[in-house]
């Protein structure tokens, strides 16, 4: 890759650019709540860890931070551990540690309130958005780990930042938006790079973020979810992903040095880096199948389409609601990054529908 490694992984889409990136990829089965756990163990056995520097680690632990734990019995894990993951995903440590450090949040419940007014209902672990539901009292009650939350009208936000347990270095802020869907509200959309905040809403996220760092001891790139209120400037913090996020992607160009930041921060060292002016904004948005997708083995992707399937000589069939790719633009600002992201996202769909 970029940082000058050679990359192996274990992934549960395997779509075409992994592929084409990694020296040795396996599939394994990924739902709502993360890896197939036996799968994902089973798939360790395929590769040499004598080869390896360490793993790092993105989305599929947050429901289950036992298995990263049974990953670093095996190699490095270089990253946060899997007992900082377990606390930050435990709702009751996070939003204490948050009252604890004076860190505005929407208020949370463990049991359903008597006001159903915005009130949302949450996984523990969860992540991507797809697992968020508005409460509803005539709602059966889920048969997962949850937790409710008021929630917060406002615009969606997030900083991407590395750190070594003390200090921290903001790489960039982000607008995030969702893609609705009709079970699943707050879906993970897309996100834009060098958002124009604020200084008073970027001097919250970055206080925010310094004493979360402290106070857990994280390590390496993390990014924190927010929402700025519609009423003001006040931000509210509604989560912390203590791993790499799918921001990292939209900043690599303008801070190529940036995985390479993660590991030697990973090691209690945060490296001094230059400060980067971004120019532009880059986004990406992940394109759903509204219905049943059938794609041609010869379907010719455009240059700004990511994260596509591998087709292995034939068609495939991406059911409704299923992610097909990721699409990627750069624009003058995040604002008109989101807006041709979106409007590329139409276009491939219509090529899709019109291949069939």
């Amino acid at each position: 890759m970029s940082a000058g490694y050679d990359v192996a992984a274990i992934d549960g889409f395997a779509d075409a650019q992994t592929s084409a990136l990694c020296t040795q990829l396996v599939a394994v089965p990924f739902n709502a709540r993360g890896f197939d756990a036996d799968a994902f163990l089973k798939a360790m056995q395929a590769f040499d860890l004598k080869r390896f520097e360490g793993l790092l680690y993105g989305s599929g632990f947050e429901a289950q931070p036992e298995l990263l734990h049974q990953l670093a019995q095996r190699m490095l894990v270089l990253g946060n551990q899997a007992a900082i993951v377990a606390q930050l995903k435990n709702p009751q440590i996070f939003f204490a540690a948050l009252d604890q450090l004076e860190i505005a949040c929407p208020k949370w419940h463990t049991s359903l309130p008597e006001t159903l007014n915005n009130v949302l209902l949450k996984a523990v672990g969860g992540s991507g958005g797809g697992h968020i539901q508005y409460a509803d009292d005539s709602a059966d009650k889920p048969d997962y780990p949850h937790y409710f939350q008021q929630r917060i009208e406002g615009d969606a936000i997030s900083v991407l930042f590395v750190a070594d347990g003390q200090q921290v270095d903001v790489v960039g802020f982000n607008l995030q938006w969702v893609n609705e869907a009709p079970k699943a509200p707050f879906r993970f959309g897309g996100i834009a790079s060098n958002a124009d905040l604020s200084p008073s809403v970027k001097s919250q996220l970055r206080l925010a973020v310094e004493k979360l760092t402290r106070h857990f001891g994280l390590l390496g790139l993390n990014s924190l979810d927010a929402v700025i209120s519609r009423h003001d400037e006040q931000v509210f913090v509604l989560e912390l992903n203590p791993r790499l996020s799918a921001s990292v992607d939209l900043y690599l160009d303008a801070r190529p040095d940036l995985l390479e930041c993660h590991v030697q921060s990973c090691c209690n060292t945060l490296p001094e880096t230059s400060s980067v002016m971004m120019q532009t904004s880059r986004a990406l948005t992940v394109v759903y199948a509204k219905e049943e997708v059938l794609i041609n083995a010869d379907f010719v992707w455009t240059e700004w389409v990511k994260d596509y399937p591998q087709m292995h000589g034939h068609g495939i069939k991406i059911n409704a609601g299923e992610p097909i790719c990721t699409v990627h633009a750069t624009a003058i600002n995040a604002w008109a990054a989101k807006q041709l992201v979106q409007e590329r996202s139409t276009v491939l769909l219509k090529l899709l529908k019109q291949q069939n």
